[in-house]
């Protein structure tokens, strides 16, 4: 088994993902959005799930205001990790957002 089937094997294993969407993953760039720590974590989600990044394009819309984060870090966190799961979600869905 390759190395990147060993690093992907619990995402393949999800129904809503499976081979055929892991393989969407991999072959896939996703733009970043926002700037600073949200930024850094929107990265190493997408980077994780086998995506590329892209500094360029137009990233995935969130609304990050509902999220009632008051703490600015966790505000930053939980924008950077809602970008990425969308631009996951549209990569899998073939929804072109």
């Amino acid at each position: 088994m390759s190395d990147d089937r060993l690093l992907y094997t619990r995402q393949v294993r999800l129904p809503e993902v499976g081979e055929a969407g892991q393989a969407r993953l991999a072959a896939s760039t996703a733009p970043l959005g926002g700037a600073g720590f949200a930024r850094t974590i929107e990265a190493k989600y997408l980077e994780r799930a086998g995506l590329t990044t892209a500094t360029s394009g137009t990233p995935a819309s969130v609304e990050v205001a509902s999220l009632g984060l008051r703490n600015e870090a966790a505000r930053e966190v939980g924008e950077g990790a809602l970008r990425a799961l969308a631009a996951i979600r549209n990569v899998l869905l073939g929804d072109p957002r």
